[in-house]
């Protein structure tokens, strides 16, 4: 049973690479992966990924040490779960790098009561020491380097699994809300971080190749732009908080500044009616004295026919 489980696991990851090879920039080839093709690519990878993690962890539960039982577990069948979970990152990148329908579809898909985004972004986590998930969640290790003490195999990982993530936001708000939105610190800074090492690691073993340093450097590029959005909005909200506290921390205007302020404003608001009542007193005395000398002319004239 050994050896007939070993065939099939080979003739599976042989098949996986001649998939990857077919869909690599090849539209034709990414339009015949539909929704159904990559929910199965999906289901297979999720458990390599979840044996990976466990392989990569050196201690027992309690945090304590346990390298002999670490290195029993790297054997033949590690090796496997490495090299087919990098066939399926690569065969989704594909998939999804220059094809916006399959990003779309791809992002709305669920396994686990989970989106495929959130289970992508799982796989990423696990292949971080915890030390640096925890790092993220503070703000001021957003825009810090992140110092990776880690194996090859982690860090290969990683890499092709923030590639994945960088296509799957490419072009598309609603991968990039999620992606972000599950990611420690709801930035992609620790994706560039990844693929930064990933390419120094690449050109210090001399094996790094033009189409690697090429694609790998504009999904490097989107990413930082994204930061700068992201950055952008965190200082803004920044700005926001501290005029809202500024403003709390004023106190609040008594009842007697308050009518003052009323009064002060209906005298300058009404100019006018006070020029009315001055034009209107001017002409009431005028009448007034018109009246007066009527009755004068009205007494000469009784006098003048009395004499």
């Amino acid at each position: 049973p050994q050896s007939y489980c070993s065939i099939v696991s080979h003739c599976l990851l042989s098949a996986c690479r001649v998939m990857t090879d077919l869909t690599d920039d090849c539209k034709p080839a990414c339009d015949v992966f539909g929704a159904s093709e990559m929910e199965l690519v999906l289901d297979m990878l999720l458990p390599q990924s979840a044996a990976l993690a466990l392989e990569q962890d050196p201690t027992d539960g309690n945090g304590n040490n346990n390298q002999d039982s670490f290195n029993r577990r790297n054997t033949d069948t590690s090796s496997w779960s490495f090299d087919f979970a990098l066939m399926l990152l690569g065969l989704l990148t594909n998939c999804v790098e220059t094809h916006p329908r399959n990003r779309t579809t791809f992002g709305k898909l669920k396994k686990k009561r989970k989106s495929a985004c959130h289970l992508i972004v799982d796989i990423f986590l696990r292949t971080l020491p915890q030390s640096i998930v925890q790092a993220l969640k503070s703000p001021k290790q957003r825009k810090e380097e992140v110092d990776f003490d880690w194996n090859p195999e982690q860090l290969v990982i990683s890499s092709y699994t923030s590639i994945l993530l960088g296509c799957l936001m490419r072009k598309n708000r609603e991968n990039k809300r999620l992606i972000l939105g599950y990611i420690p610190g709801h930035s992609p800074v620790i994706l560039i971080h990844v693929l930064r090492a990933f390419l120094a690691f690449q050109k210090d073993a001399r094996v790094l190749t033009t189409e690697t340093l090429v694609g790998t450097s504009s999904v490097i590029s989107e990413l930082e732009n994204m930061l700068k959005v992201v950055t952008d909005v965190d200082a803004n909200m920044v700005e926001q908080d501290d005029e809202q506290k500024e403003q709390a921390r004023k106190p609040q205007n008594s009842k007697k500044e308050l009518e003052n302020e009323k009064e002060s404003k209906t005298f300058s608001k009404s100019p006018k009616s006070t020029r009315r009542d001055v034009d209107i007193s001017k002409k009431n005395e005028g009448s007034d004295t018109r009246s007066k000398k009527k009755k004068k002319r009205a007494a000469i004239s009784w006098e003048d026919i009395e004499k």
